[in-house]
Parts: C-alpha cells; sequence; structure tokens
C-alpha cells in the first residue's frame, strides 16, 4: 500500500483488511474490490489494484500475534482457495509459536547470560571484598595483641613504678625525716650557743626538708590513688571545722603576703560522711594555692548545700589562669610556668591529687578563671560517701577487751606482721598486756587512747615512718613520757645517734634477739620504778 493513502489502524475498531482476521481470528476473505479502493500495492511494474485480499491470522496462546496479508490482481483459483483450507495453516500457528518461544528463549538466555555476568562480578567483587576483611581481621587481631602485649607492658611499668615509689618511701624518707629531726633538735638545743646567721641555716635545712618530705609524700600520694590502694575511712565530722583548721594554719602566710583570707561557711552547714583526711587533704590544696598565687586583695572560701551534695567555693584575686590552660591545670606536674625561673614553687601535683581525691570519695571539682582577675574553685562532695554501709559517729572508746589492769601495756608498731607477732609473744610471756600497729598513724592514735607504759617502734614503715612516730609521740604532751625502743634493720651509729637524740630509751636491731629486748624493758622498768 502507499504510505501517503495509509491511514492509523485501530484495533479497537476492528476495521481495514486486518478486522475480521483479529475479529474471527480466522481467515479473512475479501472479494470484488471495487477500482476506487483505497487498498493499492505496489509492484515492479507499478502500483496495482487487488482484486482479492486474503488475510491469515496467526495466533499463539488464543491471541492473534500477526496477520499475514496476500493481494492478488485476480481473483483467487479453486485451486488457491482449497490451498488456504489445508491444515498447514494451523500448523502455521504452531511455526509461530515456536518461533516466538525460541525468540523469548533467546531473551531470556541474554537476560540470563547477562544476570550471569552480573553475579560473577558481584561474586569477584565479594571475594575480593571477603580477601580485605580477612586482611583487615588479620591485622585488627595483630594490633589487638600488640594493645594486649602493650596492656601488660604499662600494668608493668606501673607496678614497678608504684613498687620503686615504695622503696623509695623507705630509702629517701626515713633519711630525709632524721635530718628533719636532728636540724630541730639542734635549733631547739643550740639556740644560744649559735649566732643568728648560723641559726638561719639549719632552719634552712628544715625548710628545705619540709618541702623535699612535701614533694615525696606527694609523689607517693598520686601513686597510690593510680593503684588503687587507697582505703577510704569515713566517718561522721563538720567540715566547716576542716576549713576553720585549714585557715588557722594559712591566716600567717596570709598576713605576711598583706592580703585577706575570708571564711563565709554557715554555723548550720551540715556535716559529712565521708574521709576526713582526704577532704582536708582537697581543700588544703586548693586553698593553699588560692593564697601562694594572690598578691594582692584576698581569699574567700564559701559554702553551700542541698539534700544531695555540700559544695566548698574558694575564690581569689589571684593572677588568674589563661583559658587555654584550664583544661591542663589538674593533669600531674603541670604548671603554667614551668621554668626553672618561674616566680611560685610546686611541683605541680597538688591540683591533680585534689581531683582525683575527689573523684574517689564521689564528687568533683569545677574552675573558672579571668586572667589577672582571679580563679574560682568549687569543691563538690556528696553527703555521704556511696562505697560503703552508712556508718555513725564512733562511740566512746572504750578499754582493749585483752588488757588487764594489773599488767603494763607495751604498744608493739611494725609493718612486718610477723616481726610484730615475735616481739609481741615475747612480751606476753614476760607478762605484759600487749596492743600492736601495722602503721604510723595507727600507732600514735593507740599510744594516745591507751598510753601505755612503753612502745616498740619499727623504723622502716610506709607512709609515716618511725622517726615521724617518734616526733609526733615527743611533740604530744600526752605521750610524751612515754619510754620508746626503736627497732631498726640497721645497725648504723648515725641511726642510733639519730634515735637517742629524738628521745629514744633504747635501739635494738633485727631480728630481734628477745634477750636483748626483754633487758631494754626491765631498764625501762627499773627507770620508773626508781
Amino acid at each position: 500500500m502507499i504510505p501517503e493513502i495509509m491511514e492509523y489502524y485501530d484495533p479497537t475498531n476492528l476495521e481495514g483488511e486486518f478486522g475480521a482476521a483479529i475479529a474471527t481470528q480466522k481467515i479473512s476473505h475479501i472479494k470484488d474490490i471495487p477500482e476506487d479502493t483505497v487498498f493499492k500495492f505496489r509492484t515492479f511494474a507499478g502500483a496495482m489494484l487487488p482484486r482479492e485480499i486474503m488475510s491469515i491470522p496467526v495466533t499463539v496462546g488464543g491471541i492473534v500475534t500477526a496477520i499475514i496479508s496476500l493481494a492478488s490482481i485476480k481473483k483467487y483459483s479453486t485451486e488457491c482457495l482449497e490451498i488456504f483450507s489445508q491444515p498447514w495453516v494451523l500448523g502455521l500457528n504452531t511455526a509461530f509459536s515456536n518461533l516466538m518461544a525460541n525468540e523469548e528463549t533467546r531473551r531470556l538466555a541474554n537476560e540470563l547470560r547477562d544476570i550471569n555476568d552480573e553475579l560473577e562480578s558481584q561474586a569477584r567483587m565479594l571475594k575480593a571484598q571477603t580477601k580485605e576483611l580477612i586482611r583487615k581481621s588479620d591485622e585488627l587481631q595483630n594490633q589487638n595483641v600488640e594493645l594486649e602485649l602493650k596492656r601488660r607492658e604499662v600494668e608493668e611499668a606501673n607496678r614497678l613504678k608504684s613498687q620503686f615509689l615504695s622503696n623509695m618511701s623507705h630509702e629517701l624518707r626515713t633519711p630525709l625525716n632524721s635530718v628533719m629531726a636532728l636540724s630541730r633538735v639542734l635549733i631547739m638545743q643550740t639556740k644560744e650557743k649559735l649566732s643568728e646567721e648560723e641559726a638561719s641555716y639549719l632552719k634552712i635545712i628544715e625548710r628545705n626538708g619540709k618541702n623535699l618530705l612535701a614533694l615525696i609524700n606527694d609523689i607517693l600520694d598520686l601513686s597510690k590513688i593510680e593503684a588503687g590502694r587507697v582505703t577510704v575511712n569515713p566517718r561522721v565530722f563538720s567540715p566547716r571545722a576542716t576549713v576553720e583548721n585549714i585557715i588557722e594554719n594559712l591566716l600567717p602566710l596570709a598576713s605576711e603576703k598583706g592580703i585577706q583570707l575570708g571564711f563565709e561557711v554557715e554555723e548550720d552547714f551540715p556535716r559529712v560522711e565521708t574521709d576526713e583526711e582526704r577532704l582536708y587533704q582537697i581543700l588544703q590544696n586548693i586553698i593553699g594555692n588560692a593564697v601562694k598565687f594572690t598578691d594582692k586583695g584576698g581569699v574567700t572560701v564559701s559554702g553551700k548545700y542541698d539534700s544531695e551534695n555540700i559544695y566548698i567555693s574558694v575564690a581569689d584575686t589571684g593572677i588568674g589562669i589563661p583559658e587555654e590552660h584550664l583544661v591542663h591545670i589538674f593533669e600531674e606536674f603541670r604548671q603554667i610556668d614551668g621554668s626553672s625561673s618561674r616566680k611560685f614553687e610546686g611541683t605541680g601535683l597538688g591540683l591533680s591529687i585534689a581531683l582525683k581525691s575527689a573523684r574517689m570519695l564521689g564528687g568533683d571539682i569545677s574552675v573558672e578563671s579571668v586572667i589577672e582577675r582571679g580563679s574560682t574553685f568549687v569543691l563538690t562532695l556528696p553527703l555521704a560517701w556511696k562505697g560503703q554501709e552508712p556508718i555513725y559517729e564512733p562511740e566512746p572508746i572504750k578499754p582493749h577487751p585483752e588488757i588487764k589492769p594489773e599488767r603494763k601495756t607495751i604498744l608493739v608498731v611494725d609493718d612486718d606482721p610477723e616481726a610484730a607477732n615475735m616481739i609481741s609473744t615475747s612480751l606476753l610471756k614476760e607478762g605484759y598486756n600487749i596492743i600492736a600497729a601495722t602503721s604510723g598513724k595507727e600507732a600514735v592514735k593507740l599510744a594516745e587512747r591507751y598510753s601505755p607504759f612503753a612502745i616498740t617502734l619499727d623504723i622502716l614503715m610506709p607512709d609515716m615512718d618511725g622517726w615521724e612516730v617518734l616526733q609526733t609521740l615527743k611533740n604530744t604532751p600526752d605521750t610524751k613520757d612515754i619510754p620508746v625502743i626503736i627497732v631498726s634493720v640497721t645497725e648504723e651509729a648515725e641511726d642510733r645517734e639519730t634515735g637517742f637524740a629524738l628521745g629514744a630509751a633504747g635501739y635494738i636491731t633485727k631480728p630481734v634477739d628477745r634477750d636483748l629486748l626483754i633487758s631494754e624493758i626491765r631498764k625501762i622498768v627499773r627507770v620508773v620504778t626508781v
């Protein structure tokens, strides 16, 4: 048909040469086509008019999927019509159906091939990713092994550090206490014999000794906190009294600098249940720092509280802290001016110890500061420490149940249980009451509580060594007359002389000879009897 004379075919109207074939799904035979028909087709001789058109529908699955249109310029003969009525026409549907099925199979095969190619590509990518994950997993496992080794190395380093600091406690604190004690003895005994300049030398020795001892104690304290070896000893007390005590001790320094040291804590400020020594240490560091870094104006200590916490604020008008340094001031050995020529002395451990101690007690420390205007530190502390069951005010001290009034009582002080047990056993056999202490602080408390007849005192003890205990006893009115027998691991003449210079009544060495120990006790008995 000539394209320019063709009209659009509308299958819904079932019109034209294909309409009847599609509607009936049977061969449509159009006959006697008039000369003015629109049906024309081209031949090599030009456009010609058909006389008859045979339209053969091709059905697949009950649907006409194709039309075969045969046009003839003359009538179809009887033979042709018989041919069209043969079964091959039905076979045409089957053949076309197979053709369509093959085409669909080819199409699906191509799609399947494309999908397989995609899956293979994804499988290759997945395999590569799996290898990468395995590699990273191996790397992570190796890193974990390395981290575990590093952790163990750090733990071992911390253990060695703690051990070193513990040894340093004995190796440095004991001779240092001896130096300080002897310098104090010289100051007291020779103040009338020495010139003012010579006496100042002794005071310098004593002052520097105290500074060095404070440094050693800070390092040891920090090490114990980090190692988790600090025991919290909570009791009920008044924090207001603690603040008053600290301010009283710092007033001379504040007066010397010409600054005010104010106290604004109400009389009805609540009592707390926490570690009193730790709270004292925290506030001593904060208030002491405020006084040290304030040259004009003053320092004010105030307190607030609510149903759960107390808040102790320390505000000063000192040098202030630059904003960029605020996040570092609680770090160990951290000082704003760390040069050897700095104006203010110190190790940089005080605030670090204060913060760690506050958090150990369930509290915290915050700070605000403006350079050249001053700083404000706020200690937040719970009314009751949550680390154990609540405790209450201690009852009045009762006599020790094993003490018999008719016998003399001896206090045995030694941090070595075996040594303490041996001394105690020897003295028990002689008919004495025995009280034992394993630390210097405990020894001082027991001495004040029981007023023993005599004390055997070990020198090398952690925290508070024998020299410190001896000085404390001799400087306390209630215990200054109690005879003390030094028990030492060394036979150094200088240690013996130090002991006697500090007021010891006897000196024996370890391992303790029982007969020598009893002999020293009997000397004390004779002196007391006389």
